[in-house]
């Protein structure tokens, strides 16, 4: 059994990674001296905080710029035994599923002594048995569930791929990883990894780190990265490394737009962009209409104001919307939730009647129904759209 490895060591923590101070997280942008301050030579971490209204400044100490702020007045300087950098993933895992275990030396290497003829002699002691108990038991975890954990390190090869052997899910929301580096390994060490949660870890853009030759990705079929700061160009460059994705959770990364080649993601059935910034529906039409599996779009809480279904995705001719069902595209759409948006005229609920296969649809709190009375809302948009089973998740 592979050595259990320990909390992350107590040095300054690396520019660029996560921390946690008092309830709060950020990222580590400087670490060293501050000209001027007394005693000198005493160590300071530089910090941005996810939370702007934490900060002090942008970097600046007595006039001087020690670090750029992405947010300006988001930056402090503090001392060392003030930044919790967190602890490694086997550490958290430990942690959760086995609280109650001491300490023990697991490496196998170091369950022998060598006699001067340089013979293995194995040797007993205090805690062996039950870690190989506690390692065995591990091996047989299909899912990992460690949200809120402070992981802020992806253990190095081979300790986890040794250990879970099976496991296909692991959420890790709201953790301290700082890079897609660290999610590829830990997708790598864990190769039958189905569903994978990273949200909520503050991400550095994915142009800091090369892509992997071989796709660390090949089975994951539920990929969840809200909040996690990527642009839509981004995602667009691991989708060729997502072959069997099914579902795709984006939700509040303040994506503008989904631009991009109808290619890739031709597996997907779910696709969330849930609390986003996109305003135009033309791009998500292009971008998703002909993939073959789609089954369910859900777009609540963005700006969308209008939404038409073309022709052609070349063209900007608008389908019939008179024929129900006209729309060769969305060919397997059965859901839409536009809840929360700014969409402004009936006419849009009227071209989602051309998708043949909607039979679910979420629009409440939308300005078109401002004017409309209570009693009324159901009624109209249920009689526009001939195919809808459910309406704001009741029966139509």
């Amino acid at each position: 059994c592979p050595a259990i490895m320990g909390e992350v060591a107590t040095t300054l923590p690396v520019v660029g990674s996560r921390f946690e101070s008092d309830g709060s997280s950020g990222t580590v942008r400087y670490t060293g001296t501050l000209e001027g301050f007394v005693p000198e030579g005493t160590l300071w971490v530089g910090v941005e905080w996810d939370d702007p209204s934490r900060g002090k400044h942008s970097g600046v100490y007595k006039e001087k710029k020690y670090f750029e702020c992405r947010v300006p007045g988001s930056g402090s300087f503090l001392r060392p035994d003030k930044v919790n950098k967190g602890v490694t993933f086997f550490e958290a895992v430990k942690g959760k599923y086995m609280p109650d275990l001491q300490e023990v030396d697991t490496n196998i290497d170091e369950m022998y002594v060598y006699t001067t003829r340089e013979h293995k002699v194995p040797v007993q002691f205090v805690g062996r048995e039950k870690a190989f108990e506690w390692f065995a038991g591990l091996g047989e975890l299909r899912a990992l569930v460690i949200p809120l954990m402070n992981i802020s390190v992806i253990n190095p090869p081979p300790l986890l791929s040794h250990t879970f052997v099976k496991v296909r899910e692991v959420d890790m929301r709201g953790n301290m990883l700082g890079s897609w580096e660290q999610v590829f390994s830990l997708a790598q060490q864990l190769p039958l990894l189905e569903t994978l949660n990273v949200s909520s870890n503050k991400l550095a853009p994915l142009s800091h780190t090369p892509l992997p030759e071989t796709s660390p990705f090949q089975e994951i079929r539920i990929f969840v990265i809200n909040d996690v700061g990527i642009t839509w160009s981004e995602i667009e460059l691991l989708v060729p490394l997502l072959p069997k994705m099914r579902e795709l959770h984006a939700g509040r990364n303040g994506l503008t737009t989904v631009s991009g080649p109808c290619q890739g993601m031709e597996e997907l059935r779910v696709l969330d962009l849930d609390g986003n910034q996109l305003v135009d529906w033309a791009p998500i039409w292009k971008r998703f209409c002909e993939l073959p599996c789609l089954e369910h779009v859900i777009l609540n809480e963005n700006q969308i104001q209008s939404i038409t279904i073309y022709e052609d995705r070349d063209t900007n001719v608008p389908v019939d919307v008179t024929r129900p069902g006209s729309s060769a595209y969305f060919p397997s759409l059965q859901s839409i939730s536009l809840n929360n948006n700014q969409i402004s005229s009936w006419d849009s609920i009227n071209m989602l009647n051309c998708i043949s296969t909607l039979q679910n649809l979420r629009v409440q709190n939308n300005p078109f129904l401002v004017s409309v009375p209570r009693s009324l809302k159901r009624m109209m948009v249920v009689a526009r759209l001939a195919t809808l089973r459910v309406l704001n998740r009741s029966t139509a």
